[in-house]
């Protein structure tokens, strides 16, 4: 088959198939060249976590980027954003990125949530707790979608908005409580 034939009925060379979109072997294991989530088969076996910091440090910083925004032009009277963007972010990540990845992610975005919340809380507790929610609201959710639906296929759009919808709405309630008993314990005049 020609590139057009290979694009028409989804037989691409496994060589030119993007990590994120590389099929599970049989046994359900992505093959080693795809498990660090950032090569493809062409450039080898995942290179050494230092050379995807700087990707890593980017993101951290788009992740306290989209929370600054958050708090500053969606945050309510008691400093609880209603809009948290840099959970939706990383939401999405975490549903491209196979699971091997995620580790980096999520260390990368609670330095983001840190610096985000560092701005309206000073160094404390508090923010390390807001962030650790943050961080923990956004991988529950993500940790209860992708064994449940195969979020690349457009075909079960409305399963996995269904999923998603009642994954998100758990972890945020948890998230929730979690933030707000911590903030009242922590800060109980406010």
């Amino acid at each position: 088959l020609g590139p057009i034939g290979q694009l028409r009925t989804g037989r691409l060379p496994r060589r030119i198939v993007p990590c994120w979109l590389a099929r599970p072997s049989v046994a359900g294991v992505v093959p080693a060249t795809y498990a660090a989530g950032m090569t493809h088969a062409a450039t080898g076996p995942a290179a050494p976590i230092a050379r995807h910091l700087p990707w890593f440090a980017l993101f951290a910083a788009a992740i306290a980027a989209c929370g600054w925004w958050s708090i500053h032009l969606a945050a309510g009277p008691l400093g609880f954003s209603m809009l948290w963007l840099p959970g939706g972010v990383l939401f999405g990540v975490l549903l491209s990125a196979p699971r091997q990845a995620w580790g980096g992610y999520l260390v990368a975005a609670l330095l983001g949530f840190l610096a985000a919340n560092v701005q309206r809380n000073g160094l404390g507790l508090v923010t390390l707790v807001l962030s650790l929610c943050d961080v923990m609201e956004t991988w529950l959710a993500a940790a209860l979608v992708v064994p449940r639906v195969d979020v690349r296929q457009l075909g079960n759009i409305n399963r996995t908005l269904r999923v998603s919808g009642l994954a998100v709405l758990v972890s945020c309630a948890l998230s929730a409580l979690v933030s707000a008993a911590a903030r009242h314990i922590l800060l109980p005049q406010s």
